[in-house]
């Protein structure tokens, strides 16, 4: 329940001057993380094992030029 409450909140990116950034890659990896999961889902997981266990902790998986094109969460 917290999980899922926590999960379904919308994500906004800033720069580090606190403007808003609406075109980023990491706005879209953050909403289809991987080919399993949508945004809510990757969140609820990586909450629950907040939750259950004290950490959280995600994979990333990288393309050739080492930018993150799928995050995993991990047990």
């Amino acid at each position: 329940m917290i999980a899922g409450a926590a999960a379904s909140i919308g994500l906004k990116v800033f720069d580090y001057k606190g403007h808003p950034i609406e075109n980023h890659p990491i706005i879209e990896l953050l909403y289809k993380p991987n080919p399993h999961q949508n945004k809510s889902e990757f969140l609820e997981s990586v909450y629950l094992y907040r939750l259950i266990s004290g950490n959280a902790y995600v994979f990333s998986a990288s393309d050739t030029n080492k930018l993150p094109k799928e995050i995993y969460s991990c047990q």
